[in-house]
């Protein structure tokens, strides 16, 4: 998906040089996380062993008896980096090949998105705003520099002095106090429940590097040392023998090729020319649905939700609930399941995913063109015309808008279907200048993700709804889980009863491809990849 965040806005979310625009988990600016990022609070925890599920009609991934070690893993990607520094970069793409494996964040996201420890070993919430933090001991960057509590106080200073990307992350904290070298106490402004996820974000990198440094060579305190950038070519990582989880990674050398074109990068998957790919299109990969030696590899549940967000200040029509909601009946969510996903994505309306423990089923709009063409009647709009925005080459996207197009025609709306590259899109969606815009978003595990980062810009813009505003706050300020879930339930619920200020189209499924030589491949709800327990056969 595609995100937005209210301060900066940063490179939404490319994934697939198609790039999949899923802004990424940031504060609330536009972030773009494939449709990575993605990019919160732990959700109901997923048995491990349903960790990875399979594709019914894919060969089942081996898993090694004994770990093995060593090797270098050759992955395919569909776009390139060129900003390292964790604190500008919001693609779900640089989540997963950066982020992640150069980088170390306070605490992490396990495979069932779930938070974990990471450079915090461990943690204690005193009271409603302070937090104690008892930091990863005996651990050292990529340059030698012993990680200390002076390192996290470095990155949360230039994060906000700065305005990074991620400064709304921070914004709740009133004072950071160190203790001593390895323990820290945050004092917030207010409650904050969304806390624990929002650090995830928050790459800490070392004092003694300089920004302009970071933005071409990435120092952090990660299992994989950066070695080398090739522009549009290739990325390549080493292992990290200092690494604070003992024994990872096991991978002696990770490198990213780029490779656009999926159809090529499973052509070299197939020959034996890379190892894996990230982040693959279930229609691309119908081609190697019966070849015993690609396995599919998936999370145990897709954070991703495909969108169309609704530019309501922008079109006149749009701003008459009825119209609105005759729109919502034609979306066909079955024709695109089966057509763009293969029957493999999750029909649903609601903004937040299955596995959210916020998560509240609501009762669909149904699929009527009698019913639309009865509301816009009763709306006066019978003559109904106007566009939606989608980026050239996003198969998802400009399938899904086709579809939405052939509806509306039925019942004499006229909808435009504007095709442009990512850089245009993407200034029309920061700026907020379009009818309709599709988009889609990985929701993290905390609720906040979505309403933080899609709902609080949208709010602020194209649509003026004061109670849905204050509700998004209240919600992010509680921490009694159940009293946060009932107020879930009513933005879930605000969000259908008044279509607005998005329609959710459906749950997007995610998918990985990996030769048979590849063990212990591990992904969760963000699209993310844990590279550190990956092994490959030599």
């Amino acid at each position: 998906m595609w995100c937005t965040m209210q301060h900066s806005m940063s490179r939404i979310a490319g994934m697939l040089m198609v790039l999949i625009v899923l802004l990424s988990a940031c504060g609330n600016q536009p972030q773009a996380m494939s449709p990575t990022s993605a990019p919160a609070t732990p959700p109901t925890a997923v048995p491990v062993d349903q960790a990875t599920s399979q594709s019914p009609a894919a060969p089942t991934a081996p898993q090694a008896s004994v770990t093995a070690t060593g090797g270098t893993l050759t992955v395919a990607i569909n776009g390139d980096i060129d900003n390292f520094d964790p604190a500008f970069n919001q693609l779900i793409l640089y989540e997963a090949v950066i982020r992640n494996t150069v980088f170390s964040s306070l605490v992490s996201l396990d495979k069932d998105m779930q938070i974990v420890p990471a450079l915090a070993a461990s943690w204690e919430q005193q009271d409603e705003t302070t937090w104690i933090f008892n930091l990863r001991r005996g651990v050292t960057f990529h340059n030698g520099k012993p990680f200390s509590a002076e390192d996290v106080l470095h990155t949360f200073d230039r994060t906000l002095r700065q305005k990074m990307t991620f400064a709304s992350k921070l914004e709740p904290i009133e004072r950071t106090e160190v203790i001593d070298d390895h323990t820290l106490k945050i004092t917030l402004k207010r409650p904050v429940a969304t806390f624990l996820d929002d650090l995830y974000d928050i790459a800490i990198t070392p004092s003694n590097i300089g920004d302009e440094e970071l933005k071409r060579n990435p120092i952090g305190a990660g299992p994989f040392r950066f070695v080398s950038w090739t522009p549009n070519e290739s990325i390549v990582l080493e292992r990290n023998p200092d690494y604070w989880e003992p024994g990872k990674p096991y991978l002696d050398r990770l490198v990213f090729r780029v490779l656009p074109d999926t159809t090529a990068a499973i052509l070299n998957l197939i020959a034996g020319e890379i190892d894996a790919i990230y982040d693959v299109p279930i229609a691309d990969a119908q081609a190697v649905k019966d070849n015993p030696d690609v396995i599919f590899h998936r999370p145990s549940a897709s954070g991703s939700l495909f969108l169309i967000e609704l530019g309501i200040a922008n079109h006149s029509a749009l701003q008459d609930v009825r119209v609105r909601r005759a729109l919502a009946h034609t979306i066909d969510r079955a024709t695109i399941n089966q057509v763009v996903y293969f029957n493999e994505g999750e029909i649903t309306c609601t903004p937040l995913p299955a596995f959210s423990w916020a998560y509240v089923e609501q009762e669909c709009p149904v699929y009527d063109l009698n019913l639309a063409r009865t509301l816009l009647e009763e709306a006066g709009k019978t003559d109904l015309k106007f566009s939606i925005e989608v980026i050239s080459g996003v198969k998802a996207m400009e399938d899904i808008a086709t579809i939405w197009q052939a509806s509306l025609r039925q019942i004499g709306v006229v909808l435009e279907i504007n095709k442009s590259e990512l850089n245009t899109w993407l200034d029309r969606y920061v700026n907020k200048n379009y009818d309709t815009i599709a988009n889609w978003f990985n929701v993290s595990s905390d609720p906040n993700s979505m309403f933080d980062i899609i709902y609080k810009p949208l709010l602020a813009s194209v649509y003026d709804n004061p109670k849905m505003g204050q509700l998004i706050l209240d919600a992010a300020a509680t921490t009694d889980q159940s009293a946060r879930k009932a107020m879930y339930a009513d933005l879930q619920r605000m969000t259908i009863d008044e279509t607005a200020p998005l329609i959710v189209v459906m749950g997007q499924p995610m998918l990985a491809l990996t030769s048979k030589k590849v063990t212990n491949w591990e992904m969760n709800g963000r699209n993310v990849i844990l590279f550190q327990t990956a092994t490959v056969a030599s």
